[in-house]
């Protein structure tokens, strides 16, 4: 029988002892971490489908997590903004109002919406210290430094800025960018079509104490490389690779450690100097292993076996791995160089998000603790980009390790980080276009 293909991004199970705020995206019946999943429930008059096995709707909530910052106890020139939906209470339980959806004019609504997204890109250059490249177990971030203060009428509020954004029907004003997320696939669908990935532009709009966020859906083809796009993950790209270096430089020094002791043991000491050396070297190293995964049993076997595999160790602390490559390290430097030279990177670019034309409906995070003050602008086209970049973008997410403790970060399952589409129930869902957009004022 043809031997089957190891998964390139294979499920990583819970910690053994998670934190109460872990949260993954098991859709499995019976998984204790996911968000759940659309199945029958019998009811007086038969079955009806619902949603089964949500174990989201039961999770705390980070004391740490991004948006505690706009609540009463928060921090910043935004502190208390989103403090009338309550952003510590965990909302992923209710029904009705949650986020994403399958998005189609419903015929409940028309577009009120009177102009396109209108945007400016803002001061803060992708290399800079204002942009933060995070990689987060269920998403790539681009995260903003925020303004010096909110009151754009003070002239030492204006300048620098975040990329900001004009969302029409009356918002007023311009709402800043808090942070950009790359999803795989796409949480959104479209007409009963789900893409190959997702872009969510988060704004935060002090007046109407909500957080109008334009997504955009990504699908890959063969001769779709985007250029702009690229920009971006060449960026995360880097963050990994240094992810990985540092994590790769302490298992090597963790192989020598091995190596040191099983030469010290092997070999009779000669002075008190140097049996002291050897416990202070095994104490690092017990200390090195408690941090990462390494299976040393058969270092211990051969310790233990005063015979000729002590080459072995030799080469095992010596060993070269992937990063050590010249050519990977060239390729390091090359791409630390092209962050250096970029400038500012526009969220809102055509090349990112190619129509004017956009899905409406209100809902909420797609994540804990699904709060719902989003005002979520879903343009019509999908972004695209090559099935290159779709691999790459997937190997960062779902691939990435923590560059102190070694261990896969991704809480994907099925290749996905995308909650399950929710109840569209008696939302309105329309899509504005042109023909809606009237003459500026």
């Amino acid at each position: 029988p043809p031997t089957q293909e190891p998964d390139p991004y294979p499920f990583n199970e819970p910690p053994l002892f998670p934190e109460p705020w872990y949260f993954n995206y098991d859709t499995r019946p019976g998984a204790k971490y996911g968000p759940g999943y659309f199945g029958l429930v019998p009811t007086d008059g038969g079955f009806t489908s619902a949603y089964k096995n949500n174990q989201w709707a039961a999770q705390e909530i980070d004391p740490q997590y991004a948006y505690k910052e706009f609540s009463d106890e928060g921090y910043g020139p935004w502190q208390g903004v989103l403090a009338n939906h309550m952003p510590s209470r965990n909302q992923c339980g209710r029904v009705g109002n949650q986020s994403p959806i399958d998005v189609r004019h419903n015929g409940l609504g028309r577009c009120t919406e009177t102009h396109e997204v209108r945007s400016l890109r803002g001061d803060f250059r992708l290399n800079g210290d204002k942009v933060h490249k995070e990689i987060h177990p269920n998403k790539l971030r681009f995260r903003y430094e925020r303004r010096p203060c909110s009151d754009l009428r003070n002239v030492a509020c204006q300048e620098p800025d975040p990329p900001n954004a004009d969302f029409p029907n009356g918002w007023g004003g311009f709402a800043d960018v808090m942070h950009v997320d790359f999803k795989v696939p796409s949480e959104h669908w479209i007409n009963g079509k789900q893409y190959d990935a997702e872009l969510q532009v988060f704004h935060l709009h002090k007046n109407r104490r909500r957080m109008p966020t334009q997504s955009t859906v990504i699908q890959a083809t063969a001769d779709g490389f985007n250029w702009y796009f690229d920009e971006a993950l060449q960026a995360f790209e880097y963050q990994y690779r240094r992810d990985q270096i540092i994590c790769a430089a302490s298992q090597r020094r963790e192989r020598e450690l091995f190596t040191e002791f099983h030469q010290a043991m092997t070999t009779p000491l000669e002075n008190t100097k140097q049996a002291v050396s050897v416990e202070d070297n095994v104490s690092e190293s017990n200390n090195l292993r408690s941090r990462n995964r390494i299976n040393n049993t058969t270092a211990t076997t051969t310790i233990a076996s005063n015979n000729q595999k002590d080459h072995y160790y030799d080469t095992w602390a010596h060993y070269s791995i992937d990063s050590d490559a010249p050519e990977y390290q060239q390729q390091d430097e090359d791409m630390r160089q092209r962050i250096l030279q970029n400038g500012v990177w526009d969220p809102h670019h055509e090349m990112l998000v190619p129509s004017i034309h956009f899905y409406r409906y209100e809902g909420s995070l797609t994540e804990p603790p699904c709060g719902e003050w989003v005002s979520w602008f879903v343009t019509d086209k999908p972004m695209i980009i090559s099935f290159e970049q779709l691999d790459q973008l997937k190997n960062i997410l779902f691939n990435h390790v923590d560059a102190a403790t070694c261990r896969r970060t991704s809480v994907q399952y099925d290749h996905s980080v995308a909650r399950p589409i929710q109840e569209t129930a008696n939302r309105p869902v329309y899509l504005c276009t042109e023909v809606d957009f009237g003459p500026d004022p």
